[in-house]
């Protein structure tokens, strides 16, 4: 496989069990960034649904010791005590930060903006569903089997539905999150 690491924090596996029960289609993630999924093992072996997941799926190996490392070194804009409150987000970073091209994908807005303020390459639910669904040849949010239509239903998730994009500016760059998986 590819060198690239796609880094999914745990609370991107309950929006994709919203419209994937069992999250059979998770592998269309990584491949569509052509890269690695690693996540926080630990947390996946806890949430009880998602039972679908591949077993290959990394873990980042990240020690209570580096995260302590990144948070007393931290001096940027964002308060990280939020972030603290979940150490294996600090961790996913930490990771993130120790290898080249890099993705994060997370629904949590102190998370991408930490991600954002270390020049990490980011995503949130929304627009990672887009740009699986622009590799797919715009099918992907088609798919029968899928119940993406919730996407488009009023909702108060910003990083799920697409009728609340108070928070498209923390999903990526390129305000994927509000382009409606097109």
């Amino acid at each position: 496989m590819s060198q690239r690491k796609v880094i999914f924090d745990t609370n991107f596996f309950q929006r994709l069990n919203m419209i994937d029960p069992g999250c059979g289609h998770f592998e269309y993630f990584p491949l569509a960034y052509d890269g690695d999924p690693i996540c926080d093992c630990d947390q996946i072996e806890k949430i009880g649904y998602c039972e679908n997941l591949p077993s290959s799926m990394g873990c980042h190996n990240i020690s209570d010791e580096d995260s302590i490392m990144f948070v007393n070194s931290w001096d940027g804009k964002a308060n990280l005590a939020h972030l603290m409150n979940d150490p294996a987000d600090v961790k996913l970073i930490v990771h993130a930060l120790r290898g080249d091209n890099s993705l994060l994908i997370s629904c949590d807005k102190l998370f991408l903006i930490v991600a954002e303020e270390l020049a990490l390459e980011h995503r949130c639910f929304k627009a990672s569903f887009a740009d699986v669904n622009k590799w797919a040849g715009g099918e992907f949010k088609n798919d029968p089997t899928l119940n993406a239509n919730i996407m488009f239903h009023p909702g108060d998730d910003p990083f799920l539905y697409y009728t609340k994009n108070s928070r498209c500016h923390q999903c990526d760059p390129n305000n994927d999150c509000d382009s409606h998986g097109n």
